[in-house]
């Protein structure tokens, strides 16, 4: 399995909560899983895991990731296809909010 992603964003050091979501759909009938998950050059990463069995329809997938990054790095969304055949993820949203950037009145 080889990892591409699907987005990527770049952050300055500090504490975040990383939100994505994406639109997966098989491109042929023999694609029945894919993993997706938020990661960092130093390998932190959150997983989750879509069943892909209602080719061709299309499934959501949300992840959120909350993370102390020490220092300036880039954060990407890769979603893998696990168990053969090809899927194609579209629609993607990810995005990042620094903790301590919104306060609650």
């Amino acid at each position: 399995m080889s990892s591409t992603a699907v987005a990527s964003l770049s952050v300055d050091p500090g504490s975040y909560v990383f939100i994505a979501s994406a639109r997966l759909r098989a491109t042929d009938s023999t694609a029945t899983n894919a993993e997706c998950y938020i990661a960092s050059t130093s390998g932190n990463s959150n997983f989750s895991n879509v069943g892909l069995d209602a080719y061709p329809d299309r499934q959501i997938v949300s992840l959120n990731y909350a993370v102390t990054l020490a220092s300036a790095t880039t954060m990407k969304l890769y979603c893998d296809i696990t168990g053969g055949g090809g899927a194609a993820a579209d629609e993607v949203f990810f995005t990042a909010i620094q903790v301590g950037s919104v306060t609650q009145q």
